[in-house]
């Protein structure tokens, strides 16, 4: 109806004209007619695809800015630029082939070829920088970082298990959290930049699996550096209670070892052999996690989310 009574307004004519008029008028109007729902249509088209209509958690119909349809669509804006990149790394190369074997013939046509690839660029790189203009501070600001993860979270192929706190996602073995000012998430401390869904979920998988099946061997390594620490050779007697944060640092002294663990996924070996069936190790110690009690210091402490939300703070171990 409002749509009616604009057209109406904008182009509807007097009625008092001559036929001659009639004619010409007619025209115009039906030009006008069709130039109107072309531009309605194509402004509909446009908030259509910087938008996505979905249903909310609570029932509602509401539309979402999405970050993963945003950088699908950047994508798409890049390729042309990416296919002359690709053209233009291989005249380069091939320049400076020619030019390191005196190739003279070569040398002048890799060169025309470069130098018309930089020009055919520079229109096509505007035009896929100017068309980025997701707002990732906003976007973090608000809850649509959060519904959109626990959305990809909770697909049946992911395999990550999600559930929404307040202003975070709770996906065991961590809580993960928006960190607007420096625009990045925040796996439970540690800071991740790759906002994309897809891969944070990815991210989140591999933690989830990080040291499953591998309990027993981990066990072992625990009591290894733990004797190593408190150098006692004492076999008739267990060993004092070990700071979990001074065994991660002996391990770390290795640079391939501390490369491929950090403190998530060594809190996630925890938890998981907290978890398992192991309880004693080869030489026959059995082990016990001592959890803080009063304020220890934050960095001595390795806490991941369980599987019913709780979050489980580990700091020594003791094998007795």
């Amino acid at each position: 109806m409002i749509l009616a009574s604009e057209f109406l307004i904008r182009y509807a004519r007097p009625s008092t004209t001559t036929a001659s008029e009639s004619t010409t008028m007619g025209a115009l109007n039906l030009r006008e007619f069709l130039k109107f729902w072309i531009d309605f249509i194509r402004r509909e088209y446009q908030e259509y695809q910087s938008t996505v209509r979905k249903w909310g958690g609570d029932g509602y119909y509401r539309t979402m800015a999405v970050l993963e349809d945003a950088l699908v669509a950047h994508e798409a804006a890049q390729r042309e630029v990416v296919r002359l990149g690709k053209n233009l790394a291989r005249a380069l190369k091939g320049w400076e082939q020619a030019t390191h074997d005196g190739n003279l013939g070569d040398i002048r046509k890799f060169a025309d070829q470069a130098s018309e690839l930089v020009a055919k660029m520079a229109e096509p790189v505007n035009e896929a920088s100017s068309s980025w203009t997701f707002d990732a501070g906003e976007y973090l600001k608000s809850d649509e970082w959060l519904n959109e993860l626990a959305d990809w979270a909770n697909r049946d192929a992911s395999g990550v298990r999600a559930f929404s706190g307040t202003n975070e996602l709770v996906c065991p073995p961590v809580a993960v959290r928006a960190d607007a000012n420096r625009g990045s998430l925040k796996l439970g401390r540690k800071a991740w930049k790759k906002l994309r869904p897809s891969k944070v979920v990815a991210e989140l998988k591999r933690l989830a699996e990080a040291g499953s099946g591998n309990d027993q061997a981990f066990l072992e390594v625990l009591h290894n550096v733990a004797a190593y620490i408190h150098r006692t050779g004492k076999k008739e007697t267990g060993l004092p209670a070990t700071k979990l944060r001074d065994i991660f640092e002996v391990l770390s002294l290795n640079p391939n070892w501390k490369k491929e663990n950090s403190d998530l996924s060594f809190a996630q070996a925890l938890y998981s052999l907290h978890n398992s069936e192991a309880r004693v190790t080869r030489a026959g110690r059995k082990f016990e996690f001592e959890f803080p009690s009063g304020q220890p210091k934050s960095g001595d402490v390795f806490a991941v989310v369980a599987e019913d939300g709780r979050t489980i703070r580990y700091y020594m171990i003791h094998f007795r």
